[in-house]
């Protein structure tokens, strides 16, 4: 479990510096800003054949449309769900993350989704925790 989240922060960190180094030639007009209120949403305690799904928000508080273009989860217990329209500067963008645990896992989770946008951190992070019970 360790090896994998190791793995996946090796990924998005060699990814945000190759997107890092393209990005610098861009225009910065190009970029926007935003606001996360809650970054983490802890569920509690989860029985192993239930579900559960919360919704985060994200604020447009620059002057051009936010454009989300990816949220990637480390593994398939983990689905977020957005939507590709350009969010309008003052407005919130939605995204909407379930998590199933995998059968026959117990324990304490962190799990994380990051997104991918047109802001000046390319890459913000979201978490779902909680502990998975019988």
């Amino acid at each position: 479990m360790n090896r994998y989240k190791l793995l996946f922060g090796l990924v998005v960190l060699l990814t945000a510096c190759k997107s890092n180094q393209k990005e610098s030639n861009a225009v910065a007009d190009n970029t926007t800003t935003i606001q996360i209120n809650e970054r983490s949403y802890s569920f509690g305690k989860l029985k192993q054949s239930d579900s559960t799904e919360h919704v985060f928000t994200i604020k447009n508080t620059g002057d051009i449309p936010l454009i989300i273009k990816s949220a990637k989860a480390a593994c398939g217990c983990t689905v977020p769900k957005w939507s590709t329209e350009p969010v309008l500067p003052n407005k919130n963008a939605m995204i909407r993350v379930k998590f199933k645990p995998n059968p026959g896992f117990e324990g304490i989770i962190s799990k994380s989704v990051v997104i991918q946008a047109n802001t000046d951190s390319t890459f913000h992070v979201l978490y779902m925790k909680g502990e998975v019970v019988k």
